[in-house]
C-alpha cells in the first residue's frame, strides 16, 4: 500500500476532510509516487521525502509556500500512518522549506503627502454640507494611520471614536 492508497483507505475514513483539502492532499501524494515510484508506505524514508523536497526547489516549478504545502501534505499521512502502526519509524528530520514572509504593499508617507495635497484643492462640498477636501484628507489619514481596508473604514461609528486621543474601538 503506497501513501496515497493509504490516504484514501485509511486516512480520509478516520479523518472529514472537505473536498478541496481532499483533492489537495492525493494531488501531492500522486505527485510524490511519481518522483518515488509508488513506494510502499512502510518503505518511505525521511531522505527520500528529503530528496523529494529538493526536486522540488531545484525544478523551479513551484514556489516556497507551495512546496511547504506538499510537503506538509505527505507528512500528515506518515504521521498519522505512524500513530495507527502502519509503519514503525515516525518521520522525523525531514528537510524543512523556508517560505519567505510576504512583503507588504503599501504607500510611501511621500505618496500621501501627495495624496492629501491632492484632495485638499478638491472644490465643492458634499450633499451633507462637508466640504470635500475635508472629507477625503481626513479619509486618507485615517485610512493610512489605522491601516483599515477602505470598507472596515466606511463601517466606523462615531460610538467607536473616544475624542483624545482618537482611538477605535470594536
Amino acid at each position: 500500500m503506497n501513501a496515497l492508497e493509504y490516504f484514501d483507505d485509511v486516512y480520509v475514513v478516520e479523518r472529514q476532510l472537505c473536498d478541496s483539502s481532499r483533492l489537495n492532499v492525493a494531488i501531492s501524494l500522486r505527485q510524490f509516487n511519481q518522483f518515488a515510484n509508488s513506494p510502499p508506505i512502510e518503505t518511505i524514508t525521511p531522505i527520500l521525502v528529503s530528496r523529494w523536497v529538493m526536486s522540488m526547489e531545484s525544478s523551479g516549478k513551484y514556489a516556497p509556500r507551495t512546496i511547504h504545502g506538499k510537503r506538509g501534505d505527505l507528512l500528515v499521512v506518515l504521521r498519522h500512518a505512524y500513530e495507527t502502526g502502519a509503519i514503525e519509524t515516525r518521520p522525523e528530520r525531514i528537510r524543512k522549506v523556508r517560505v519567505p514572509m510576504p512583503q507588504p504593499d503599501s504607500w510611501s508617507a511621500e505618496q500621501i503627502a501627495a495624496l492629501i495635497a491632492a484632495a485638499e484643492k478638491f472644490p465643492d462640498t458634499l450633499p451633507n454640507g462637508t466640504p470635500r477636501c475635508d472629507y477625503f484628507t481626513a479619509l486618507i489619514r485615517a485610512a493610512f494611520d489605522t491601516g483599515l481596508r477602505r470598507s472596515d473604514l466606511f463601517l466606523v461609528t462615531r460610538e467607536q471614536l473616544s475624542q483624545s486621543p482618537i482611538v477605535l474601538r470594536q
